[in-house]
């Protein structure tokens, strides 16, 4: 993560390294349009696994990326390659994963990842007055692959996205010029650290922002299902889960644990707040028209709008 949560992590070591054994638990991070693959991760996902291993006392904790939603449900349900039927123990996912899932998987959030950040919506200067301009207009951008967090949190019913032609990616920089130069895409949609690292590109290719959300976790800390039965047994359940909470909490107190966080481009992971966690629990599985409705609604979510915190 360079620029965004992970992101340089996908980049990272390709060295090999053994295998963890199979019967040990497992661990899934999922960030739906975040750069890179599954296989890019690797390197990085050992370093993060052996960490956490040692500091958990979880033997043979192995791990996995994933930036599409598909793959990694079913890496979640222990039926991606490796997984051998084994559920993971915990996870890092995104807000919007956990919010669309959370039922269905048994998702319980354990801590959130700081700083928090923004979503941001960018288009060619002068092309477009506001978000009401975008209908039928084609946008792209990795946030695009969790549009229902998009339409129902971020955007908060000032939009709807279901009305725009929709381009999912996974390349930030070649979509923004494509935006610049070849005026293929009406609009991009970045998060507010692609949008700050790519500041310069707008500067020369005449490129502004139109619209920001509010700031929100890029990632929560999960355990996968409810309670020790679906933890498994080589995991030691609920207890393995408190080291685990433990074990990230206290990443920026340990040298290694602060290298681990610069490549993530993270500060570290501090409790949920639970009020704040139920709220938007609640906007989320809102039915639509009452969305939009509360559209006219003060723009704050209960958290403080100030960048990066």
């Amino acid at each position: 993560m360079s620029s965004r949560f992970l992101a340089a992590a996908l980049l990272a070591s390709s060295a090999a390294m053994a295998q963890a054994p199979a019967e040990g638990p497992r661990m899934v991070i999922v960030q739906p349009g975040y750069p890179g693959s599954t296989k890019d991760a690797e390197g990085f996902l050992r370093r993060l696994s052996g960490y956490v291993e040692e500091k958990a006392g979880l033997r043979g904790l192995s791990g996995e990326y994933h930036n599409e939603e598909e793959p990694a449900l079913k890496a979640v349900k222990g039926e991606g390659p490796g997984a051998a039927g084994r559920r993971p123990l915990f996870g890092v996912v995104s807000l919007g994963f956990y919010l669309k899932h959370r039922a269905a998987l048994g998702l319980r959030p354990l801590l959130e990842a700081k700083p928090k950040d923004s979503f941001v919506l960018v288009t060619r200067a002068g092309d477009v007055k506001d978000l009401e301009g975008l209908k039928g207009q084609p946008v792209a951008g990795g946030p695009l692959h969790e549009r229902d967090f998009l339409e129902r949190i971020a955007l908060r019913g000032k939009a709807d996205p279901s009305s725009w032609d929709l381009k999912p990616t996974l390349r930030t920089s070649r979509t923004l010029r494509d935006l610049a130069d070849r005026k293929k895409h009406r609009a991009v949609v970045l998060t507010g650290r692609d949008y700050r690292a790519f500041g310069e590109l707008y500067r020369t290719k005449n490129l502004e922002k139109i619209w920001e959300s509010e700031y929100y976790p890029p990632a929560l800390l999960v355990a996968f299902g409810a309670g020790p039965e679906a933890a498994g047994p080589t995991a030691g359940g609920e207890e393995a889960l408190e080291r685990v909470k433990r074990a990230f909490s206290g990443l920026p107190r340990d040298p290694r644990g602060k290298e681990i966080l610069e490549t993530m481009a993270a500060e570290g992971f501090d409790e949920v707040p639970k009020v704040w966690l139920k709220e938007v629990e609640g906007r989320y599985d809102e039915p639509k028209d009452r969305s939009v409705r509360r559209a006219g609604d003060s723009e704050g979510d209960g958290r403080p709008r100030a960048e990066g915190k």
